[in-house]
């Protein structure tokens, strides 16, 4: 017959009161009215209100000898004698009932009589100097200090001190007597140390793993108390923690994430400053930190796409055409930035998206037109209240990767005003020289835009401020002769009226004549958006 257990450390030779986990009722009376020697056997973690299984059991446990047992409060109370380790194989548990193939094991003493009294000596100092740091613990010092027999010394202090299961467990299964005191007395010394850190506090220790272990035992400490208050927050230093292993972050970068998360667990869930770390590191593992991978690029494809969605524009595509191929020759081009140069409605925004279907990449679109304040581009910084991050990497965090097409439109437009200039601000990032660490306010870290694929447009080359404009590739796109406007108009723009006002190709027909009328007379800009 076979009695869980569970907290309990007990080796051969104690005398002491258990309580089994789960067990049939008539289990324990009819083992004590047959004086049967029954087998203990430790469970791993259980969960409340689940029924043992067989897995939930170690393999190695303590034959024992039921003295008594009493019921206190409707729970069962055991008085046992230890006799000696087994190992139980086969376990089956059945309606409450657990039974196995028991194995007797014996213990190795390689330890002699001289061996075993210094070590029971060294034991008992040990428990005099943690005895100290409590009040009235003088009459439990002296009980422990007059048990001779080594195995019921250690078990009777394992009862006193907290222990996890496997630490417990550990104990029992060795076999070696000097190998389980010397993990006993390392268990116990790393007691006494943290009872030593929770009274001096002021004191460090020399050696590395010493300062790791208090600053574990400190955490921990904090975070009971935090969550005793209601004001935990462990559990969200563990998720970033978890979240910033898995972003794939520069060491740079994690090391300043990890110092965040740090700040964070200092930080009362009250204070103001405790939702700015937190947004900090929320928008820092949302940025992407790896290059997406580019699919290779069919030049005929590339032509066939830009042939679809844009009519004419020869001059243009074949020089985009050209850049491309550049970009599959040497892989690891970087700093082209593209200008499309042209009046309104000649496509020069459609010509980035289609640029990004043809390459397989995300495609950002930033507006900058009547921007006047700097913190547009590069963000906020973090002192300010309400601080957010510049258009830029809000860019690329929705984007999801660090390889976007990203069109900048309407860039002749920026404004300047008392806030600072942002078109001085887009030369950090269009300069291929500085753009591999360009520095955002609010992130206060470099950030790699040298895999970007930026597009400018523009109507005019006037307002570009000559060092931005040195910086960038120009492309002009003229406007629409007639015969254009017309294939654009029938192939395009009609169905696309059609669609959008929900009508079918039967029910209007528009003439060559009438198409033509209307291109004459209606449509003198160079494009076709009117």
């Amino acid at each position: 017959m076979i009695i869980p257990i569970q907290n309990l450390v007990l080796l051969p030779g104690m005398i002491c009161n258990i309580r089994p986990v789960a067990l049939a009722s008539r289990t324990l009376p009819q083992a004590q009215a047959e004086g049967q020697t029954v087998t203990a056997l430790p469970v791993k973690h259980r969960q409340k209100d689940q029924p043992l299984q067989a897995e939930d059991f170690y393999k190695i446990g303590v034959s024992v000898k039921i003295l008594k047992v009493l019921e206190e409060d409707g729970k069962t109370r055991i008085a046992v004698q230890v006799l000696n380790r087994v190992e139980v194989s086969d376990l089956s548990v059945r309606g409450g009932e657990i039974d196995g193939k028991v194995t007797p094991l014996l213990d190795v003493i390689d330890l002699d009589g001289t061996s075993r009294r210094q070590m029971v000596g060294y034991i008992r100092k040990i428990v005099r100097e943690v005895g100290s740091k409590f009040q009235n613990a003088e009459g439990l010092v002296r009980a422990i200090s007059q048990i001779e027999d080594l195995n019921v010394l250690i078990g009777s202090i394992c009862q006193l001190i907290p222990l996890s299961s496997e630490e417990q467990y550990s104990l029992m299964e060795t076999s070696s007597l000097k190998t389980r005191c010397l993990t006993f007395v390392d268990y116990f010394m790393r007691y006494k140390e943290s009872i030593q850190l929770q009274i001096e506090l002021s004191q460090r220790f020399t050696e590395k793993a010493s300062r790791d272990y208090r600053k574990t035992i400190l955490r921990e400490q904090l975070n009971a108390i935090q969550e005793e208050l209601g004001e935990g927050n462990g559990g969200a230093a563990k998720n970033y923690r978890a979240r910033i292993q898995n972003a794939h972050m520069p060491d740079e970068i994690r090391k300043a994430a990890l110092e965040e998360v740090e700040k964070l667990e200092k930080e009362n869930p009250a204070s103001p400053d405790y939702s700015v770390i937190r947004d900090y590191l929320d928008f820092l593992v949302a940025l992407p930190w790896q290059v997406g991978k580019a699919k290779p690029v069919s030049l005929k494809e590339a032509r066939r796409l830009l042939d679809e969605q844009h009519y004419g524009l020869e001059k243009v595509k074949k020089r985009i055409l050209q850049h491309i191929a550049v970009m599959q020759l040497k892989q690891n081009k970087q700093g082209s930035i593209l200008l499309l140069v042209g009046p309104p409605g000649t496509g020069k925004t459609s010509l980035g998206k289609s640029i990004a279907q043809v390459l397989g990449r995300k495609y950002v679109r930033l507006s900058l037109g009547g921007i006047r304040d700097e913190a547009e581009i590069r963000g906020h910084r973090r002192t300010y209240v309400g601080a957010m991050p510049g258009r830029i990497l809000s860019g690329i965090k929705k984007a999801g990767v660090m390889n976007p097409v990203m069109v900048l439109d309407e860039v002749d437009k920026l404004g300047t005003g008392y806030n600072g200039d942002p078109a001085a601000a887009l030369l950090e990032v269009l300069d291929p020289e500085q753009n591999n660490t360009f520095t955002d306010h609010y992130l206060d870290l470099p950030y790699d835009l040298s895999n970007v694929f930026f597009i400018a447009t523009a109507n005019t080359l006037e307002t570009i401020p000559a060092p931005l404009l040195d910086r960038m590739e120009v492309i002009e796109l003229s406007g629409y002769t007639a015969d254009e406007k017309f294939h654009i108009g029938r192939e395009h723009l009609i169905p696309e009226a059609m669609e959008e006002n929900g009508l079918k190709d039967g029910d209007v027909k528009i003439g060559d004549d009438t198409l033509w009328a209307i291109i004459s007379d209606y449509t003198m800009e160079a494009g076709v958006r009117g």
